[in-house]
């Protein structure tokens, strides 16, 4: 049988409630969130100029399309649609 100082056993609580203190931080920052809604948001980033004060509607709409087929992949048929949609109009806009 191993014993453990109290010391050790303090010292593994604190490193364990470090990480989850990390892990907590990661989700709170978006990191749980799905791929689609990540890039609908660079895409909006980049259609209205968020982005070093730069607009880039032929990246937007990329973005877009990129979002709409991952939302089609995750089972989301309406938000691929509005996607898509949001894709055609940032295209229009760059003509």
């Amino acid at each position: 049988m191993v014993e453990v100082s109290p010391k050790g056993a303090y010292l593994s609580i604190v490193i364990l409630t470090i990480f989850k203190n990390i892990f907590d931080m990661l989700q709170d920052w978006g990191m749980d969130d799905p791929p689609y809604i990540l890039l609908a948001r660079q895409a909006e980033i980049w259609l209205n100029g968020e982005a070093a004060g730069q607009t880039d509607a032929t990246r937007a709409g990329e973005l877009f399309s990129k979002a709409a087929e991952s939302a089609t992949a995750c089972m989301k048929g309406k938000l691929a649609n509005k996607y898509y949609m949001m894709a055609e109009e940032a295209w229009a806009v760059e003509d």
